[in-house]
């Protein structure tokens, strides 16, 4: 129900839209993905704009991206700085 909400909130349709194994579905797009330099700089929770852009597929929370992939935060506090 969240989900439809927020989907009719934002004005998008996100039917079509399926996320590859280990992403999950954000209606409001990807503006607030959390990637492993935002871990490392404590700039978690990212601060976001109050707007939606068209449906992402996004890394679940607790988890950041890095070079496209989605790892745990600990994981990325372990990377270093050339793989930020």
């Amino acid at each position: 129900m969240k989900f439809l909400l927020l989907s009719i909130l934002c004005g998008y349709v996100t039917a079509d839209l399926t996320c590859p194994p280990g992403k999950v579905l954000n209606p409001c797009g990807d503006l607030c993905q959390v990637t492993c330099k935002d871990v490392k700089t404590n700039n978690v929770p990212k601060a976001c704009p109050k707007t939606c852009n068209p449906p992402a597929c996004v890394c679940p929370d607790g988890q950041a991206l890095i070079r496209g992939q989605c790892v745990a935060y600990d994981d990325c506090r372990r990377l270093p700085p050339e793989d930020e």
